[in-house]
């Protein structure tokens, strides 16, 4: 039996010039009434627990059952206060906005599975997930758009799911190095709500939410130990159909663009995968792997225009990859273990959207991020010196439509070269 129970708790801020939005959405110049800042603050907090109980009996029959929920609250604060004339943003500035989100989020499963010996190299697997999700939604209006009184609470909206899904696993022992097997699971990814606050600023009316998205997958894979458990070699091949897809859309008022979720159409991810672990001398540790996807629409989304039958999944590479090597070994007669390493991983190109057609297409290039680590320990101890991103790439990783049609795009950027020094203790 294992309990397991965590906490989760984020609070970010952020503040960014908003003239040029005020002088698009208010008359107001960007360079004198219309100076001014978007402040926005986001809280999170996360419970979870999860509990479940893993049979070890004697004979061909195992099982696994247990139960999980998750509570989620988010608050999100998001107001614009105008700047003085010095360009600062007082304690007491005029608003042109000022508005609330609260959300809600409950979730609870009940889960299990079942495992039969058929013979003694072929073990058959069987399991479900019953869930209930639910999410409530409400904003808050106390500034409405251009700096007047706001409306106050809003509809409270709503959504819910609740299932069953499914997995099949049939595993065959070929030989004492090699085991093979075939899987066949469900999965599902909660629908929820579109800021409807947010959309009437910009003047447009999108859907107050969004479905939830399903798929099947069905997957055949390959594991070897070989070389005295010295060598493993993993493979997998798959195929994924994918429907309901939820996608970011836009709505527009024709000077500015407003993005929320949808449902589109219905996908296919077809891929393989492939792993190395070698482990040669003593201490001496290569690893190594390598994922393939075509990731695709299988047919139009019901707004064509927003994705075409065989348009390729946005943010879906078609290549990622990973490389390492670490070596331990002792250090002297102190009794310490040292250890070194070095790691590379490559994300391939990819696009923002279904295609070039839609507004604010952008391509992604590929990109690789490089580490080095070493450390020390001993018995309980470690001290560990780590640096990530040695060669500091800037490669661009993504995009912000901050405001479409007023502002250029933002651009994100891998995290800069960071070092840390680290040290744990084990009790």
């Amino acid at each position: 039996m294992t309990a397991t129970g965590s906490r989760f708790v984020r609070d970010t801020g952020f503040v960014r010039d908003a003239s040029l939005a005020a002088q698009a959405f208010f008359g107001l110049p960007y360079d004198t009434t219309g100076r001014s800042a978007l402040v926005q603050n986001k809280h999170r907090k996360v419970d979870s627990a999860e509990l479940r109980f893993a049979s070890d009996f004697k004979g061909p029959v195992q099982m696994l059952v247990g139960a999980f929920m998750q509570n989620e609250d988010r608050y999100y604060r998001s107001s614009w206060p105008k700047a003085d004339t010095t360009g600062n943003i007082p304690a007491n500035a005029a608003l042109l906005l000022d508005r609330a989100v609260n959300t809600q989020i409950r979730e609870r499963a009940i889960f299990g599975e079942l495992s039969y010996k058929i013979l003694p190299d072929l073990t058959f697997t069987a399991g479900a997930r019953w869930f209930d999700f639910k999410l409530e939604q409400q904003s808050v209006a106390f500034v409405a758009a251009g700096g007047g009184a706001g409306a106050g609470a809003g509809p409270v909206l709503k959504t819910k799911d609740q299932g069953v899904i499914g997995r099949f696993n049939l595993a065959y022992k070929v030989s004492s190095h090699t085991n093979a097997y075939v899987q066949v699971a469900q999965g599902y990814r909660s629908g929820g709500t579109n800021d409807q606050t947010a959309a009437a600023l910009a003047n447009v009316v999108v859907p107050d939410g969004y479905g939830s998205d399903q798929l099947w997958s069905y997957e055949f894979g390959l594991k070897n130990t070989l070389l005295d458990r010295k060598l493993y070699l993993n493979g997998a091949v798959y195929y994924i159909d994918w429907s309901n897809i939820q996608v970011s859309q836009q709505a527009t008022n024709g000077t500015v663009s407003f993005g929320y979720t949808g449902n589109g159409g219905k996908a296919s991810v077809t891929g393989f995968e492939a792993e190395i672990d070698a482990r040669p001398l003593p201490g001496l540790r290569l690893t190594g792997s390598l994922n393939y996807s075509n990731a695709k629409l299988d047919r139009d989304n019901p707004v064509a225009a927003t994705g075409r039958k065989g348009d390729h999944i946005p943010y879906v590479p078609t290549w990622s990859g990973a490389t390492g090597i670490s070596y331990s070994a002792p250090v002297g007669a102190s009794g310490l273990m040292g250890t070194i390493g070095a790691d590379a991983t490559y994300q391939g190109p990819m696009d923002t959207k279904f295609n070039s057609t839609i507004d604010n297409w952008q391509h992604l290039n590929g990109y690789w991020l490089i580490g080095l680590r070493a450390g020390i320990s001993k018995d309980a101890w470690a001290v560990n010196l780590n640096a990530t991103n040695l060669s500091n790439n800037q490669t661009v990783i993504n995009f912000n439509e901050i405001v479409p049609g007023v502002y250029p795009l933002g651009y994100y950027v891998s995290r800069p070269r960071t070092i840390t020094l680290s040290g744990s203790v084990k009790f």
